[in-house]
């Protein structure tokens, strides 16, 4: 990374990098975020964090979540699925 580098670190870009992603490692992930945007187009590929999509109107199809963790409420967004489940709990979307 760098003017005439090619595919290569430079010296000076490998120590900053380096600074960069040891951050990032420190911090970590948070295991229970309090947004997630997850699309499937499977049931085979479910589950992102705490969210889990036990059913699906059209294998094959797009499916979205858009979940938001509120303290004790949840507000979610949904389309292209049918059962959605969030630590266990089976949530059936409203439609409008």
């Amino acid at each position: 990374i760098g003017p005439k580098a090619g595919h290569a670190y430079t010296p000076d870009s490998k120590v900053e990098l380096n600074r960069i992603l040891d951050a990032v490692a420190e911090r970590g992930r948070d295991p229970y975020p309090r947004q997630i945007r997850f699309t499937t187009w499977t049931l085979k590929y479910n589950q992102m964090r705490w969210v889990v999509v036990d059913g699906m109107e059209k294998h094959w199809d797009r499916a979205r979540v858009n979940a938001l963790l509120q303290s004790v409420e949840r507000q979610r967004a949904c389309k292209g699925y049918h059962q959605l489940a969030v630590k266990g709990e089976l949530l059936i979307p409203q439609r409008a």
